[in-house]
Formats: structure tokens, C-alpha cells, sequence
């Protein structure tokens, strides 16, 4: 019988102790987290690593430091750290330039907050914020307020002034536009569409299919056994349509049009046929909208319509990846797959689409953008494109 070499044994044993050590340490790590109420998905940010590195390099015998100091000399020299490195990056916008970020929101208490952020170089970077609970936010109050920040960040350093589509900061930025001839403002693109899908929500057919969805996701989820009979059928919870908020509402469409074939077998079941409930006038009226093909067929063409624009929110609402040069072609696609799926009905939704973008988006800017994109340009051979090549010119005339 052959033994184990010692050097074999020593391994096993210190991978064993070494298994013991992360063991405990993890269970102590994960009682600070939990009793202190700390997300646990804090542990994958970098500065986590940084922190454990940190105390494993420094050794034993090393105080840890007091909540006074965490809350004191600690934050203090992370806020000057802050302070140098914005510092460094101002020393670039000049050359580079900025986009300055005006951002408005009303709490429950009714208290108004105006922030002015600054992007740089795919950084986001906070300014200021005003409380501006007891003023009147005309557009001349807006105009005054980005003049000042625009002082401070230095005029020469902001190329473009990005708010809401308020008619108040509209007219401010025209108002900049005229004063400060370099520079461009331009709606925020994610609320541009969300007022698009406002709007779609308007259109009579629409709204009564919202109206009818919502009634039934009302009467599905009032009634214990009802929602267990759905679920049964389904396999899942739908998500409910809400009261305001066209994009959440497409959502909650297309949810229940996923579950069409669960809905329509449900009530065509001997479980609902033989119930108490399949009798009375409310539940026969439900039965009949689940049981329509016309039904169907509206909530197919709106969620097939307005969930392409769905898709452009969801792009030009995440911060990952500046989407300058893509959001008129995602747009112009959106626009397209509309088209596709009803020619007749889809006119007033691109009526919507391009009186919200033709007026509130700065278009030259966009067009701009999407020329300027290597992944378009060369694939749409975008290079003597006449209306394309105007905006161009239009942007770099400013």
C-alpha cells in the first residue's frame, strides 16, 4: 500500500486550513452586510476589492477605524479626492468640451429641485442643485439659472445644454442658443419619447385597449380563485397595466399577449365553465373580450407598433454608450417597423413621432450624429447624402 507523499499532505492540509479561513471570514463579512443592511451586490464593486486587499496587505494589530473617523477625516480626504480629480478633468474641457445636464423634480412634499449635471467623456459628473420650491420656473428664471452655471463651468468649455422638454426650458434654450452661438440645446431624447407614448396612449384605439386590459388585470387579480385559476393556466403572474405611463402599459400589453393562448384555454376550461363566476354578467363580459379575435388583433398591431419605440426608450435611456449617433436611426427604424405592421393605422403614430422629434429635438445634431457613425455611414453609404451632408455642415458652422 502506497502513502501519500508528505508534500501531498501538506497541501491538502493547507487548502483545507485555507478553506476554514475563507469560510469564517466569509461568514463574518456577510453578518456586517446583513445586519447592517448592506446590499449584497455591494460586494461587486471594485472598491470592496480594494477595501479586503487593503486590510489583508496592512496585516494584523491595525485598528479598524471608528465611525467617527469613517464619518470624518475619511470623508473628507475622499471629497478632496473628488475635488483634484474633476480638477484634472476641467483642464480637458476646454479642449474636448462638455455637455451640461439641466435636470428638474418635484417631490411628494412639492419641493422643486433643479441639478445641473456635467458629462464629460462618458463621466457624469454633479454640479449643483437648486431649490427652486418658492420660485416660478418661467423660461426666464431657467435662462438665468443655466447662465450662471454656465459661467461657472466656463462658457467655452459647454458645446451643449441638454434639459426637458418643458416649454419653459425649451424657450430658455432657444434663448442660450441665440446668446451663445456655439452652442447646441437639446431635449432629453428619453423623455422626447416618452411623451411620444403619451401621446399614443390618446389615440382612441389605443386607450380603449389599455381600458379593456386593465379591466381584465383588475377582475383577474380581485378574485382568489380566479387568480389562481390564471396562474394554473399561465404559468405566470402578468404584469398589470398601470394608470399613467404609456411605456409601462405596452409592457403590461404585451404580457397579457403573451399569455394569450393560457387566457383564452382558461376560460374556455371546465374548471371556469362549471364556477359560480362563469354565470353572472360581469364575468361573461370578460369572457367574451378574452374569447375575441378583435381583441387580439388591436393589442398585436399597438404592442407590435409601439414596442419598437420601446426599444429606442430603453436605448437612449441607459447611460452606458453615448446614443447621439444612433437615435435617429433607431428612430427612422421604429418608424419603418410601424409601417410594416398596419400602413392605415400607423399614420397617426408617425404623426406623433415626428411632430414630438422634428419639434423638440435638435434634428441638424442627430442627423449630425448618425452621418458621423462609422457603423452607418459606410454600411447605408451615407456620404453624399445630401440631407445628411446639410446638417453636417449646419453643426460645424455653429
Amino acid at each position: 500500500m502506497a502513502f501519500p507523499h508528505s508534500d501531498a499532505q501538506q497541501q491538502h492540509i493547507d487548502t483545507m486550513l485555507k478553506k476554514d479561513k475563507k469560510g469564517r471570514i466569509g461568514r463574518a463579512i456577510a453578518k456586517f452586510f446583513h445586519f447592517s443592511h448592506i446590499p449584497s451586490h455591494a460586494a461587486s464593486t471594485p472598491y470592496y476589492r480594494s477595501m479586503i486587499a487593503t486590510i489583508q496587505k496592512e496585516s494584523l494589530g491595525v485598528e479598524p477605524p471608528t465611525s467617527y473617523e469613517i464619518s470624518g477625516k475619511y470623508l473628507d480626504a475622499e471629497v478632496n479626492n473628488i475635488h483634484v480629480w474633476v480638477k484634472n478633468l476641467k483642464q480637458l474641457w476646454e479642449m474636448y468640451g462638455v455637455t451640461l445636464i439641466c435636470d428638474s423634480w418635484t417631490g411628494p412634499t412639492k419641493m422643486s429641485i433643479i441639478i445641473f449635471l456635467i458629462y464629460y467623456n462618458g463621466k457624469v459628473i454633479f454640479h449643483k442643485s437648486i431649490d427652486a420650491t418658492s420660485r416660478f420656473e418661467d423660461a426666464d428664471y431657467i435662462y438665468a439659472l443655466l447662465e450662471q452655471v454656465l459661467c461657472e463651468v466656463g462658457k467655452k468649455c459647454v458645446v451643449q445644454v441638454i434639459s426637458d422638454n418643458g416649454a419653459n426650458y425649451k424657450k430658455a434654450g432657444k434663448l442660450l442658443m441665440q446668446r451663445h452661438p456655439h452652442l447646441f440645446w437639446t431635449s432629453c431624447a428619453a423623455h422626447c419619447i416618452n411623451l411620444m407614448m403619451s401621446d399614443f396612449g390618446e389615440i382612441n384605439r389605443v386607450k380603449k385597449t389599455i381600458d379593456t386590459a386593465q379591466r381584465i388585470s383588475k377582475y383577474l387579480y380581485n378574485h382568489l380563485w380566479i387568480h389562481a385559476l390564471m396562474v394554473n393556466f399561465t404559468g405566470r403572474e402578468l404584469v398589470r397595466p398601470g394608470i399613467t405611463r404609456c411605456a409601462t402599459n405596452v409592457i403590461a400589453l404585451n404580457s397579457i399577449l403573451q399569455n394569450k393562448n393560457g387566457l383564452k384555454s382558461m376560460f374556455a376550461s371546465d374548471e371556469w365553465q362549471t364556477s359560480r363566476y362563469a354565470s353572472t354578467a360581469d364575468e361573461k363580459s370578460i369572457e367574451q373580450i378574452i374569447l375575441s379575435a378583435k381583441f387580439w388583433d388591436y393589442m398585436k398591431e399597438i404592442v407590435d407598433i409601439v414596442e419598437a419605440l420601446y426599444v429606442v426608450l430603453r436605448l437612449v435611456d441607459q447611460e452606458k454608450i453615448p446614443q447621439m449617433g444612433h437615435a435617429y436611426y433607431k428612430l427612422r427604424m421604429a418608424k419603418d417597423n410601424s409601417k410594416k405592421t398596419n400602413p392605415l393605422w400607423c399614420q397617426s403614430f408617425l404623426k406623433i413621432i415626428d411632430r414630438r422629434w422634428d419639434v423638440q429635438m435638435s434634428r441638424d445634431l442627430h442627423l449630425a450624429g448618425y452621418y458621423l457613425n462609422p457603423s452607418y455611414h459606410h454600411c447605408y453609404n451615407l456620404g453624399f447624402d445630401d440631407e445628411l451632408l446639410k446638417a453636417l455642415r449646419n453643426v460645424i458652422n455653429r
